[in-house]
């Protein structure tokens, strides 16, 4: 394992297959509205990227809370840019 051990108080997220089943075939619906000539093309454009961005995130954004800020090397976010203003990084 790289890094340190977790914290006790680091939230371990899962995706259940029904949530991520429903995230895909709902950003595949908006991305096929892009495929219908009643649209203005930039609409279409925004139809297809809204559609995809769905699709790729929302499986994950579903299941955020806010006890989940980052992992390594601090897991809240006060800590992380406290270690990122020390220098540590370089």
């Amino acid at each position: 394992m790289y890094g340190p051990a977790p914290h006790s108080s680091q939230v371990a997220l899962s995706v259940s297959p029904g949530t991520t089943a429903l995230c895909v075939t709902v950003g595949i619906l908006i991305s096929s509205l892009a495929l219908s000539r009643r649209f203005s093309p930039a609409t279409r454009a925004w139809l297809f990227c809204f559609g995809q961005t769905v699709l790729l995130t929302a499986p994950l954004a579903l299941v955020m809370s806010q006890g989940v800020y980052g992992d390594f090397p601090t897991i809240d976010k006060a800590g992380s840019f406290l270690y990122y203003q020390d220098g540590v990084h370089i």
